[in-house]
């Protein structure tokens, strides 16, 4: 049976598709890009490839339907928000948050929200009942 791929999936997959091939490209160009600080390049491209490789391989899973990338996505999408908050309260605990805004400007906080935003309305989708038939969870 052949099922109809909601437009919202197809959106999230090639997002987490094209983010996994930019990230990839930012790893490798990472040696030229530090010059001589050629082991910090190495570095990002130790760490960077397996992320890229994951966001690859989850975007063509949830292209095809499969569960397992649903699952991993939500894991991930959770993980990624504890992070950003923890890395939020990090930064105030160093410096109050009116004077770390002074410092930084208004526009650290765009990629934060950006990010928060997207995880949520991620989420929101991932968790609809039209979206869960598509991966096989509930009947329609």
């Amino acid at each position: 049976m052949h099922k109809k791929r909601p437009i919202g999936i197809s959106v999230l997959s090639i997002l987490m598709i094209l983010y996994g091939a930019v990230f990839e490209v930012i790893s490798v160009a990472s040696f030229w890009l530090f010059g001589d600080w050629w082991m910090l390049g190495l570095i990002l491209f130790i760490v960077g490839t397996p992320f890229a490789t994951v966001s690859i391989a989850l975007g063509f899973g949830l292209w095809k339907g499969k569960n397992w990338a649903r699952n991993i996505t939500i894991v991930l999408i959770y993980f990624e928000i504890t992070l950003v908050v923890f890395s939020v309260i990090g930064i105030n605990t160093i410096m109050p948050f009116p004077f770390s805004l002074q410092l930084y400007g208004v526009y650290s906080l765009i990629p934060i929200l950006y990010t928060i935003g997207k995880d949520i309305l991620s989420l929101y989708y991932l968790s609809k009942p039209n979206t869960k038939a598509y991966f096989g969870q509930i009947k329609k």
